[in-house]
């Protein structure tokens, strides 16, 4: 048993533009597949995701005519995943109070001075959040997870600028996570260091040559001895079979003849 060093959190760039946008968004709430045994809710505004496009759109259309490098991702996923019971109302709580000091993060190192209206817009108006709990198509239960979209680009300098920030960059798990283990902790009572969790069994290491013939000796005198056991208990068969009819001369059971064959050969 060891402890967790953060809550988990997963994050990756959402690929593939526009439709690589909607795939997955469609995805985490659709009740197909893995996800037939859980219940989905979306936290968030239904219209959020129009509103990451919007902005994505926008940046994007503003480069081309500028000419100025590659279209940009639509957004950011993270997913927070909890070894424990969450109820719906924390879960928003939570979220929120991640988004926020999330938000107020990438404002400060990228010098993009956004309000805090305008972090409350991105929070209620332009952030995916869906709430998955339940069960895994085999009956097991699932942790609690929120998987949300968080958009790259924002309104810089009080709207004057759309400005584009790679989220991808380890600093925001580094702070998001950090940020979500003091959330936990303020919010619920619950610290990382006190959750165990089970260590891998360790893999077996390969047999030496050494072991294996070993093992396979030992495997062929087990064998022969399993041949005289029979043997032996065939002799037995046949004293009290000659016992019983007086008489030596008569033939050698044809058990007896096998088993001694058999010995002969090295076969059992």
């Amino acid at each position: 048993m060891r402890s967790l060093k953060n809550w988990t959190i997963t994050a990756e760039s959402l690929k593939n533009g526009r439709d690589g946008f909607l795939s997955y968004y469609q995805y985490l709430k659709s009740q197909s597949g893995k996800h037939k045994n859980q219940t989905i809710q979306e936290l968030t505004n239904k219209s959020s995701a129009i509103n990451i496009i919007r902005l994505a759109d926008g940046f994007n259309l503003s480069r081309k005519l500028k000419k100025d490098g590659r279209p940009s991702n639509y957004g950011w996923s993270a997913t927070f995943s909890y070894p424990f019971e969450i109820d719906t109302l924390t879960m928003k709580l939570l979220f929120e109070s991640n988004m926020r000091k999330l938000l107020n993060y990438v404002s400060d190192f990228n010098k993009l001075k956004l309000t805090d209206d305008a972090i409350n817009k991105l929070i209620h108006e332009e952030t995916v959040a869906i709430f998955h709990s339940g069960f895994k198509t085999n009956g097991q239960p699932i942790n609690n997870h929120l998987h949300t979209i968080i958009p790259k680009h924002f309104r810089a300098h009080h709207g004057a600028r759309l400005v584009s920030v790679d989220l991808t960059h380890k600093r925001y798990l580094k702070a998001l996570k950090a940020i979500n283990d003091a959330n936990v902790y303020e919010i619920l009572g619950m610290s990382v260091l006190d959750h165990q969790i089970k260590t891998k069994t360790e893999q077996k290491k390969r047999k030496t040559a050494t072991e294996y013939s070993f093992e396979k000796v030992a495997a062929q005198v087990d064998e022969t001895q399993a041949l005289l056991d029979e043997i032996n208990a065939h002799i037995a068969k046949y004293k009290q079979w000659a016992n019983e009819t007086q008489s030596h001369n008569e033939d050698v059971p044809k058990e007896l003849n096998r088993a001694i064959v058999q010995l002969r050969n090295g076969n059992t």
